[in-house]
């Protein structure tokens, strides 16, 4: 599986030019008229005339601008074997699939989070890595094995729910586990 991840042209143009000083925007955000999603929604006009922003006023426009999921474009191939790579559709993924692209980009997040703490305080802090993970029932045996593998080499604790799948000479070996049992209401 590979995510392909690309910032919208559009709004790399509104970046570029907010970062560059020389550019004579600041009377936007100086005008004490204009709300800063306002000016945010006429630099991105300004930056990029070619585009039509519909009937948006310009603070519900500049509001999606504040939203950093609007600048990516991303995508999820998953390699088919012989069919090779192919492009993700949500109802085509296999749980697995859909599992592990959620939590590969989960990782990446929490990783680029741990990075900037540590930069920002200085110090060499161990993580504290929780997995949670819901409806493990659906995986089959060898997802749930290399769960416990991930989550090992990433130095991550698991918290699993799982009904009846997850035995225990199924799991590796384990500080300690709690198992809740819904037919019975019990813990174990």
């Amino acid at each position: 599986m590979r995510l392909n991840v690309n910032i919208r042209e559009s709004h790399q143009i509104l970046l570029d030019s907010l970062a560059n000083p020389e550019k004579s925007h600041k009377q936007l955000f100086d005008n004490s008229r204009l709300t800063f999603s306002e000016a945010m929604a006429k630099l991105f006009q300004r930056v990029n005339p070619h585009i039509d922003v519909g009937q948006r006023s310009p603070q519900v426009f500049g509001e999606e601008l504040l939203d950093y999921r609007n600048y990516l474009e991303m995508g999820v191939e998953v390699n088919r074997g012989s069919e090779g790579w192919l492009q993700a559709e949500s109802g085509a993924l296999s749980t697995g699939e859909a599992i592990g692209t959620g939590q590969s980009i989960l990782l990446m997040v929490i990783q680029s989070w741990e990075e900037e703490s540590r930069r920002l305080r200085s110090k060499d802090i161990v993580p504290c890595r929780l997995l949670f993970l819901d409806e493990a029932a659906r995986l089959d045996a060898k997802s749930i094995a290399t769960l416990f593998e991930l989550c090992e080499r990433l130095n991550m604790q698991l918290l699993i729910a799982a009904p009846e799948n997850i035995s225990q000479r199924r799991a590796p070996p384990i500080n300690w586990c709690v198992r809740y049992s819904k037919t019975t209401n019990t813990c174990t």
